[in-house]
């Protein structure tokens, strides 16, 4: 789809001024909107692929991304639908291995993240 950002409710941005969070709820509704459209017209299908209450976040520390990382991979698991997360075709867990010949075989590719320092610790 050609986006690499990461989306947060307006309302987790406590302290900022109301401009920057109307700015940065509007690029998530933005980014949605035309992710939706786009995947539909290439699916040949309509409505809505966003669940509904679902809000976004941003990560803000290495460890909170890790701690969002194994959620996401885990979802599979906690539903029954894989024993591991490497087990669940869908998964970009495979992307995170330590060895080369498991990432290379991953059927999901993924944009790295780099945090900045001061989001490290």
């Amino acid at each position: 789809m050609g986006f690499r950002a990461c989306g947060a409710s307006a309302k987790t941005w406590k302290g900022r001024r109301s401009e920057e969070r109307d700015l940065r709820y509007s690029l998530v509704q933005d980014i949605k909107c035309v992710s939706s459209r786009r995947l539909n017209r290439q699916r040949r299908s309509a409505g809505p692929l966003w669940q509904h209450q679902f809000w976004d976040r941003f990560v803000r520390h290495a460890k909170e991304f890790g701690q969002r990382l194994d959620y996401m991979h885990f979802n599979p698991v906690r539903r029954g639908l894989a024993a591991t997360p490497e087990q669940w075709r869908w998964s970009s867990c495979q992307n995170f291995s330590l060895e080369e010949a498991v990432r290379a075989a991953c059927p999901i590719r993924i944009d790295y993240v780099s945090l900045p320092n001061s989001c490290r610790g």
